[in-house]
């Protein structure tokens, strides 16, 4: 997600993020709650998942280290999750408030940061 950034303003990205555990089958957001920050799996595996029509949970992705998750209603502008996440085994995440995310997108728009959203993964 962030490539070819300097020292510093990854330095600026680490003094903006927290550290938060989640142990196994913990919910780590629900669907359709106001979206307030992004995630950076550390450790752990977080399933990403939706109910379907019917009332069966479905399995979107697995996530893993280095992998983001939550941004996108961050980045399109959503006002809710659109998909709920949970904790499979004991979790790390780093955790980037929305408006500090905006901020270092602004910086991307610039030319310095480079956000991409194809991977979803910190490189």
């Amino acid at each position: 997600m962030f490539s070819d950034i300097s020292d510093v303003e990854l330095d600026t990205i680490a003094q903006k993020s927290a550290v938060e555990r989640y142990v196994k089958e913990k919910s780590i957001f629900k669907k359709g709650k106001i979206p307030k920050r992004i995630y950076l799996a550390e450790r752990g595996k977080v399933e990403i998942s939706e109910n379907t029509f019917d009332g069966w949970k479905q399995t979107v992705t697995m996530l893993t280290k280095n992998r983001i998750f939550g941004e996108l209603s961050i980045i399109e502008d959503k006002h809710a999750y659109g998909a709920e996440a949970t904790a499979i085994e004991v979790t790390e995440v780093y955790l980037v408030k929305a408006g500090d995310f905006k901020e270092f997108a602004k910086i991307a728009s610039c030319g310095t940061l480079h956000v991409s959203c194809a991977g979803l993964y910190m490189l």
